[in-house]
């Protein structure tokens, strides 16, 4: 079973692979979309029969392309500043951090050892460096008096030398000679120390100097190791990592979202297609949005390119306010040109000659030929600059047909259906290892069971310890024999003599560690029961039977933190994104019907770089819901045998928008148009700009309103 903890991290990460798949696809089964407008149909008067002409109409033409989009939280993310070995994550998906919080650790245990040897070669410098400097300097002080001495004496011989001639010369030389023999040997003994003492200072200093400032270099190395957030915000994407993984340096390694700061984000537009736009705007649930493009560099997006990134392309909400959130469904309209109120005639009436361009206009039932001067197209209908006037009939190359039923154009909702099927997953976890280090451990009984909740306290395992007699009895002999030294050096020893008090004061921090050994032996003697050291779900059970011998440090339990659940469940054509509300079932150990509400907690590939993207989505559930839910997986085997659960979400919705029936929609070059029928009676195309659709209709972002009657089909 794999599992991940606090330190190992090792079952969450593994679901995240890299996103293979295409932001907003609208292919697969959950993309069956759902239209809440029914069609009213009446049936239309004259009957509308094929057509081979077509009169010329003021209508309104688009140049126009539309994206597919989603609303997004403003989102930095976060690397370590140098190549790191992984340790694990202080906050996952779904849950808060403030400002200079932590969202990552590396593994130190190397820098930290490092850092300790370190600091105890710094002791020890300052320890034998005050030794020295003592004894030297008392080495130094020592004589003082002496050789003040012998330097008065040598000065008065000197004050009293006699002439060579006189018979008291001979005596005074030799006094002389040795007292200012000795007063020149003690003086050099005492510079000669001095200039020790002053070379010795100052190489220290100069060492100490240095290993201080590794120090500082490696605390902060240290300091370094974690990554913080620069502002407040959700974990909105963490990377598939696990402990002991190496990450380069520069790899971003968790992602914090603003859901304050608001982005939609669609597949990528060339920002000369947005300079040469006549309007560019959002539409979410039939309001428009004011928006701004966030260009992306030229050298940005080549580099990205080659290193297999997909590019989106991101702008900003101007207004947007409360009434849009994370995870709404939006378009983006990019309308090239747009001609309001254009005569216009179809495309395929237009013919070119050597002249120009012209039509067939038909009048009196016979055709003649019109030269014209055209205008915009959109590829169904082309502008008439000159050369007809509205309501003159051109000839169509085949007959346009229509039927006799007609519908109104209406308000309603539309949705896409995602269903899929979820498991349960604990991000956060600790393991209860064997905590006993002294004797033989015997395992007895196990009192959990697999997927159980536990209280702080309650016992998880039951067992046998055989204490080591032989090595507490020496232990205890080694401590009577310390207590009998350190009572004879204390007896013996001055208070004045340093170096002895010193080393009175290493025995007394030895007889303290042996206690404490001697104190940890006999408490591991009295253990009889594993317990759990927190409250949580148990997610793993090493499975031990009666009289296995444990090995120090072995484990035995994993609990995972029961405030912080998922459901995990594959996201693969990217359909759900962060903020959507999800829908999960499940049954209750009695068998009711169970339904929660959870919101998707990370982010879809459009809104990370590569090194977090996942195809998995992670389902946060509600804290009120976990425990009911984990009971159902209690007591079975392995990590993928537990209960998987339905999960259902509306994604992609659009509410209060005008809806068009689909078979009232034709569709050509790319372009849709409906056939509206005027208060008059007279029938005339009508080209629309379309949001989205399905089997059942359309739904308008521009060219039609509400009450029009368009014919079917």
């Amino acid at each position: 079973m794999k599992k991940w903890t606090e330190k190992t991290n090792r079952g969450f990460l593994c679901l995240f692979l890299t996103a293979l798949t295409i932001f907003l696809s609208s292919c697969g089964r959950t993309e069956a979309v759902q239209s809440d407008t029914a069609e009213s149909e009446t049936l239309l008067e004259p009957v509308g029969a094929a057509a081979e002409y077509e009169e010329a109409a003021y209508r309104d033409l688009y140049q126009v392309k539309v994206y597919s989009a989603a609303v997004f939280p403003r989102v930095e993310e976060y690397t370590f500043q140098e190549a790191v070995t992984f340790s694990g994550f202080a906050a996952y998906p779904g849950e808060k951090v403030k400002k200079g919080g932590a969202l990552a650790y590396a593994d130190t245990s190397l820098l930290e050892t490092q850092i300790e040897a370190l600091e105890e070669n710094l002791r020890t410098m300052e320890e034998d460096f005050a030794e020295y400097r003592e004894v030297t300097q008392e080495a130094i002080e020592k004589p003082a008096d002496e050789l003040q001495n012998l330097k008065y004496i040598v000065e008065a011989y000197q004050k009293a030398e006699p002439k060579p001639e006189d018979s008291d010369y001979g005596q005074w030389k030799k006094e002389y000679g040795e007292f200012e023999g000795r007063y020149r040997i003690l003086a050099h003994s005492t510079d000669t120390l001095r200039l020790e003492l002053e070379q010795k200072t100052e190489l220290y200093e100069l060492d100490y100097a240095w290993n201080m400032e590794l120090l500082e270099s490696m605390k902060e190395q240290l300091s370094q190791n974690a990554v913080h957030a620069a502002r407040q915000g959700e974990i909105v994407a963490i990377a598939p990592l696990a402990e002991r993984n190496s990450v380069p340096e520069g790899m971003p390694v968790a992602a914090v979202g603003d859901r304050g700061e608001k982005l939609l984000i669609c597949e990528y537009i060339n920002q000369t297609v947005i300079n040469q736009a006549q309007d560019i705007y959002a539409l979410i649930d039939g309001v428009r949005y004011e928006i701004a493009y966030q260009p992306v560099e030229a050298e940005t997006f080549h580099e990205l390119s080659a290193q297999g990134e997909t590019v989106y392309t991101s702008f900003t909400l101007k207004d947007a306010g409360e009434e849009v959130q994370a995870g709404d469904f939006a378009v983006i309209v990019v309308m090239a040109k747009r001609c309001e109120q254009a005569l216009s005639v179809p495309k395929a009436a237009i013919h070119k000659d050597e002249s120009g361009y012209y039509v067939y206009v038909i009048k009196d039932g016979e055709s003649a030929y019109k030269p014209v001067k055209t205008g915009m197209s959109d590829g169904v209908y082309t502008q008439i600059l000159s050369g007809l006037e509205e309501k003159d009939k051109v000839q169509l190359g085949e007959a346009r047909r229509y039927g006799q039923l007609t519908a109104e154009v209406e308000r309603g909702s539309f949705h896409s259906e995602f269903e899929g099927s979820g498991y349960m997953l604990y991000p956060s976890s600790v393991t209860v290892e064997n905590p006993i280090e002294y004797g033989t451990v015997y395992y007895v009984e196990t009192k959990a069971a697999l997927y159980q909740h536990v209280e702080k306290g309650e016992v998880l395992a039951e067992i046998r310890v055989q204490p080591d007699e032989i090595a507490l009895q020496r232990q205890k002999q080694k401590l009577a024999r310390l207590l009998e030294r350190l009572w004879d050096m204390e007896k013996e020893t001055a208070a004045a003599d340093t170096a002895a008090q010193r080393v009175i004061a290493q025995k007394k921090e030895e007889i303290e560690e042996i206690k404490a050994l001697i104190a940890d032996m006999e408490a591991d003697g009295a253990v009889a029961q594993i317990k759990a050291d927190r409250s949580g779900i148990i997610i793993n059970v090493t499975g031990h039977e009666a009289e296995d011998i444990l090995s120090p440090k072995e484990v035995l339990f994993e609990i995972a933190d029961e405030n912080t659940c998922y459901v995990v469940v594959e996201n693969t054509n990217q359909l759900l994104h962060y903020g959507n509300k999800v829908t999960i079932a499940y049954q209750d150990l009695e068998g009711n019907a169970k339904t929660a509400e959870g919101t998707v907690a990370n982010l879809s590939e459009a809104g990370v770089s590569k090194s977090l993207r996942s195809e998995y989505s992670l389902i946060l559930l509600p804290p009120e819901v976990i425990g009911e839910m984990a009971v159902t997986t209690q007591g079975q085997e392995g990590w993928w045998s537990r209960n998987l659960f339905a999960v259902s979400a509306c994604i992609r919705e659009m509410d209060n928008v005008l809806v068009v029936p689909a078979k009232a929609v034709y569709e050509m070059n790319g372009n849709t148009y409906v056939y509206v029928v005027g208060e008059d009676g007279a029938v005339t195309a009508h080209s629309f700009v379309a949001g989205g659709y399905d089997s059942t209709g359309y739904w308008v972002i521009e060219g039609l309103t509400e009450g029009m009657k368009v014919c079917l089909k």
